[in-house]
């Protein structure tokens, strides 16, 4: 994709019938709601408690702020879920976000237009319930779109197979030249600017093990993120960019074998 290219039609960008993809998240940031207090949390989830009756407790999600200005403790964030707990609406008093996770290996994989339609509904929702309950005006500040991908490999695969999946990270086999061994753990996190001041595209490999058999996990992250117009006038462009991004900057960084085996169809 060319520098310039922010939007894609969706039926150009890449596409796969088995995507690593276990999680999806669309999220806004706005100027914290003062009157938003904990009695508002359960007034919200009234709303919602026949499609979301799961509900649990979160330590908040803090933006950088000067220590000083910290005069009170920040309230906590509380999560909304689906009964399966595939999709999943997180909210704090500066914080919105939809959520769409993979619960189990048979869970098909639900597409971005989907997980979006869901976002701006429950979003909307949130956006009446605030003007309903006169809690003030949302300025929004930031956006952010966040795939999760899940590699799985036999144990003690990783970060030697990385190598299979990704050229952006290569990591040299232990031979007899050299004196280290090969790693046995890895992490990174690469930033890439998306031009013309549409945000960052940030790329995080993390290195795991699954609990339930113990194979090797590579996790990587593709979060885009951008400084938001405070009337949320640019959001729905900007979703469309940051999808584009992410898709077409995961197909970048991964190797033909790896797209193969997730059975790429464009």
């Amino acid at each position: 994709m060319a520098s310039g290219g922010f939007l894609a039609n969706v039926r150009d960008l890449p596409e796969y019938k088995k995507p690593p993809v276990v999680e999806v998240a669309i999220g806004v940031h706005f100027k914290p709601l003062n009157k938003f207090t904990t009695a508002y949390f359960g007034s919200f989830w009234s709303l919602h408690k026949k499609a979301y009756p799961k509900v649990e407790d979160q330590p908040p999600i803090l933006e950088l702020v000067q220590p000083e200005l910290v005069t009170l403790p920040p309230l906590r964030r509380v999560w909304f879920q689906e009964p399966d707990g595939g999709y999943l609406i997180q909210l704090q008093s500066d914080l919105f976000i939809l959520n769409w996770r993979k619960v189990s290996e048979d869970s098909a994989y639900v597409r971005f237009a989907e997980i979006k339609k869901r976002f701006y509904e429950a979003w909307a929702s949130f956006k009446d319930f605030v003007k309903a309950e006169n809690l003030g005006a949302i300025e929004t500040t930031r956006y952010e779109v966040t795939y999760v991908n899940q590699i799985a490999e036999a144990p003690n695969s990783f970060p030697a197979a990385l190598a299979r999946y990704s050229h952006l990270i290569t990591l040299r086999e232990s031979n007899s030249d050299y004196f280290l061994p090969e790693p046995s753990a890895v992490s990174a996190d690469i930033q890439f600017k998306i031009p013309d001041g549409r945000g960052t595209l940030r790329v995080v490999f993390k290195h795991g093990t699954r609990p339930n058999d113990g194979g090797d996990v590579m996790q990587v992250d593709l979060a885009a993120t951008m400084g938001a117009k405070p009337d949320e006038s640019d959001l729905d462009e900007w979703l469309e960019v940051a999808h584009t991004w992410i898709v077409q900057g995961f197909t970048d960084l991964t190797s033909r074998e790896a797209q193969a085996r997730w059975e790429r169809i464009r």
